[in-house]
This record gives C-alpha cells, structure tokens and sequence, in this order.
C-alpha cells in the first residue's frame, strides 16, 4: 500500500492557507470565510496556476464548495477566457462534461486582463457564435444530456427619444427569436460542412 500523501495542487494549497487562517485577525464570520474562498480560487485560476483534475472532488470534501461557489459556470467562463486549460479540466472532469468545441466563437468580456473574449474554441455561457445563419448566444448546458441551449434574440419594439433635447430615454428590450438545442453531433456535422464549403470555394 502507498502511504505516502498525496500532493496537492498549488490551488488547494492556497485554498488550504485560506481555510485555516481566515478570520484570525476578525473573528468568525461565514461570510468573511466564503467570500475569502471564493476569491482564493479565482486568484488561483487568474495568476495562472495549474490544477490537478479532481481538485474541485476535493474542495467538495474539505472546504464545502457549495456554500461559497455559487456559480461554477462563471468560473469555466473564466477559465477559458483566461486559457487555462488544467483548471478547465477540473471543472469538466468534475461536471462530467464533454467540452463544446466551436473555432471562433467570442463573449463579450471586459477582465482588465488584456483582450481575451475572441478567437475562443471551448463554449461557455455567455459565448456567441453562428448557427443556423444567426448569431446565437448559449445560455445553458444539460451535462446529463449532452447538449446545451443557444438562443438568437431580436429588438422588441424601438427606442423612445426625448422630444425636447431629442436624447434616448430607454432603449428597446431583446426578446428569443429561435431557441436551439445542440448537441456534439450536431457541432460536428455544422463543423464538417463549413470545412465542406471552405474546400468548396
């Protein structure tokens, strides 16, 4: 039998000081606890560390993710905009996810960090990219299922303008014009006949 530990990724380290040293100074608070750990994690995944595939399996035993997560479809955005691709690893291996490949698909991001929402491959919520001859933008995935949802949206009525000094004073709504569910079949097949189309040309 291997007794030797097992050693952990620089993430759960920094997690680890987190856990044990938050609030020394301030006393107890969960508050000041989950919001310590969930900034923790994004320093990790933002400074470019690398993790091990069943770190958040980990997190999920030790630090209570799920009170202090929250959303774990903003951090696979980050971690695709970010290009770290061990720490979007760890959220497919955790969600049990096949990732989405679509080249070319963008998200409107502003992270201070740089330009970072184009030329991305991987989908994430947020992520707009062309189907069916329109821009739609994915709103959710179904891991159970294997696929995800993609909607195209369009102008729900027009924008009032001021009759005195002639500014916007509220701008139309967007409504679902199409909803889609796509699945891998059917990126590949869409990816098959755009390479199609290219040779084509």
């Amino acid at each position: 039998m291997n007794s030797r530990k097992k050693i952990l990724s620089a993430p759960i380290q920094l997690l680890s000081l987190v856990w044990k040293h938050n609030r020394e100074a301030t006393g107890f608070s969960w508050l000041k606890l989950n919001h310590s750990m969930r900034q923790a994690l994004f320093l990790a995944l933002h400074s470019g560390m690398i993790f091990a595939p069943d770190d958040f399996d980990y997190m999920v035993g030790e630090f209570r993710l799920g009170r202090w997560m929250r959303d774990l479809e903003h951090f696979y955005e980050q971690t695709v905009l970010y290009r770290n691709a061990s720490a979007w690893h760890a959220v497919e291996t955790f969600l049990g996810r096949k990732p989405f490949i679509m080249p070319g698909a963008s998200i409107d991001s502003r992270t201070g960090d740089g330009p970072c929402g184009n030329g991305l491959a991987r989908l994430v919520v947020g992520a707009k990219f062309k189907w069916n001859g329109e821009l739609v933008t994915v709103t959710s995935f179904d891991d159970k299922a294997g696929t995800f949802t993609a909607c195209s949206y369009k102008r729900d009525g027009d924008e009032k303008i001021c009759g005195s000094c002639g500014n916007v004073t509220s701008w139309p709504k967007m409504k679902i014009d199409h909803r889609y569910t796509i699945s891998h079949e059917d990126l590949k097949a869409a990816r098959a006949k755009k390479k199609e189309a290219a040779h084509a040309s």
